[in-house]
């Protein structure tokens, strides 16, 4: 009796062990597919040297990052490219110079792996100024300037993130309503930037920061468009 009460005693506990095995730990969690579409400003002081359309070196690593985090994305449907400078100079001349820098852009992505169909690289040159580049006192305002000078990013695709539900500045894939754009400042752009507003290292379409943040002023090209 005492040994058929002993292998019973053992059998119940394999089941109960097993039964465990079976059963989601409490911490998992399921996943939503989520619609986004993310706008980032990043600094041509990151991007490029000064009154220059070649990518500078830092340039390149700012842009790698990118194309890098872009496959942690479920889908990338399209990546809109657009230059701007500061407000000086002719129209002329600053909608050429934004056209360049955003067609460099464009091709070190496609370089990176990018496919070719889902970018595009327009200009509005200084016709998309952030601000009036003058000081309180109506004097020249060489830091409102160069944040003037810039490329945005805007990435529209799909994600996963954890849980039942997309965040609040992202809607379900096929939700009525389309995608939440969310936005960032200008300048460098943090590598910890999730889409939609996720919180999580290795954002889907995060930007580097650089080394220099977000760019020094200096005292070269106060007086000419970069």
């Amino acid at each position: 009796m005492s040994s058929f009460k002993n292998k019973f005693i053992a059998n119940a506990v394999s089941l109960a062990f097993l039964g465990a095995l079976s059963t989601p730990l409490a911490f998992a969690q399921g996943t939503v597919t989520c619609t986004v579409v993310d706008t980032k400003s990043v600094s041509a002081n990151d991007l490029f040297d000064f009154d220059k359309s070649s990518l500078s070196a830092n340039g390149q690593k700012v842009l790698s990052t990118y194309a890098d985090n872009l496959r942690n994305m479920k889908s990338v449907t399209s990546i809109s490219l657009v230059g701007h400078t500061d407000g000086k100079g002719a129209v002329a001349y600053n909608n050429a110079l934004g056209q360049r820098r955003a067609d460099a852009v464009k091709a070190y992505l496609i370089s990176k792996g990018v496919e070719p169909q889902i970018v595009q690289a327009s200009s509005k040159g200084k016709s998309g100024l952030l601000n009036n580049e003058l000081t309180a006192d109506g004097k020249d305002d060489p830091i409102k300037r160069q944040a003037n000078r810039r490329v945005e990013i805007t990435t529209a695709g799909t994600t996963v993130v954890a849980g039942a539900n997309c965040p609040a500045t992202t809607v379900a894939s096929g939700a009525a309503g389309g995608a939440v754009a969310a936005s960032a400042a200008e300048g460098a752009l943090n590598p910890a930037y999730v889409v939609g507003g996720v919180v999580a290292v290795g954002a889907a379409i995060a930007v580097a920061a650089s080394s220099g943040g977000g760019g020094s002023t200096g005292t070269t090209g106060t007086t000419g468009s970069r």
